[in-house]
């Protein structure tokens, strides 16, 4: 495995901390995020407000989708204009 598909595959924790992190390994964006909110149903998946109003969803590798499957990569969709 290479550090690259190392750093995709790593279980970052399913908090605020863990959301910051992953977007920061992963993600050339802002990190000047006002709020995060957790999907009250689905663990590792977040909403984020960046300080211009802008969201992202995120979503963390190694939490189970509600299909039961394992997601297997860090992944985020941004509006376009997020920051």
């Amino acid at each position: 495995m290479t550090d690259t598909e190392n750093t995709i595959t790593k279980r970052y924790s399913d908090s605020p901390a863990g959301v910051r992190e992953m977007l920061a390994a992963n993600f050339s964006c802002s990190l000047d995020i006002e709020a995060f909110e957790a999907d009250p149903y689905v663990a590792g998946v977040w909403r984020v407000t960046a300080a211009n109003g802008s969201c992202a969803i995120v979503f963390l590798a190694g939490y189970s989708e509600p299909s039961g499957l394992v997601r297997e990569c860090n992944d985020a969709e941004f509006e376009d204009d997020y920051p």
